[in-house]
């Protein structure tokens, strides 16, 4: 959040996996400003590993964050772009929401279920006068690789292990190549798409 340190800028923590969080920076921004125009729902986390030895708990937390916190936030925001009439919501998806790769299907299914929701969404939300985009990008640079490969550790059980070294590998490359790439999907707004 530095670097959107500018007097134009107000950041507000919240956690978007608690309800109570999200309805209460809503509440304020409907408070101080009497409307919220755009939304972009941009959270996530990396969820990697073989999906064939996933627990629950991790299926559970790779669709926490990069599909119900979309929607909880969407939840809080859309009475209020109802009752106006008017508003943009943006969903952060991801290319790997289309295109499947081993290692990190969790997080595919879960930007795939974004996806889906997203689309359902627009045409959902249209008669309301409220648009609803999809934008999803292929690799960004960030640290989000980076992290999640200093923390990943396959158990020892593992059918796997001998593949840990260079999945480890996958995540570090991912992290620096980046190339400038992706799809906006919308029926209702999105006017360019790079690849």
């Amino acid at each position: 959040m530095q670097g959107f340190q500018r007097d134009t800028i107000r950041a507000m923590a919240s956690d978007v996996t608690k309800d109570e969080d999200i309805t209460a920076v809503v509440q304020k921004i409907l408070e101080e400003q009497g409307k919220i125009d755009i939304v972009v729902n941009n959270a996530g986390a990396l969820a990697i590993g073989p999906v064939a030895e996933a627990t629950i708990e991790q299926i559970r937390n790779a669709f926490e964050l990069n599909t119900f916190a979309a929607l909880r936030v969407t939840n809080a925001i859309v009475p209020s772009m109802i009752k106006r009439r008017e508003g943009l919501i943006i969903n952060i998806g991801s290319i790997a929401g289309i295109v499947t790769t081993p290692w990190n299907t969790l997080y595919c299914a879960a930007k795939a279920a974004l996806h889906s929701i997203t689309e359902g969404l627009s045409m959902e939300l249209k008669p309301f006068g409220i648009k609803v985009m999809l934008v999803a990008p292929g690799s960004v640079k960030s640290n989000i690789s980076k992290n999640q490969s200093l923390t990943f550790k396959l158990p020892p059980t593992s059918h796997y292990v001998e593949y840990e070294e260079r999945l480890t590998e996958r995540m570090n490359l991912r992290a620096r190549k980046v190339r400038p790439h992706g799809r906006c999907i919308s029926r209702s707004g999105c006017q360019a798409s790079t690849s």
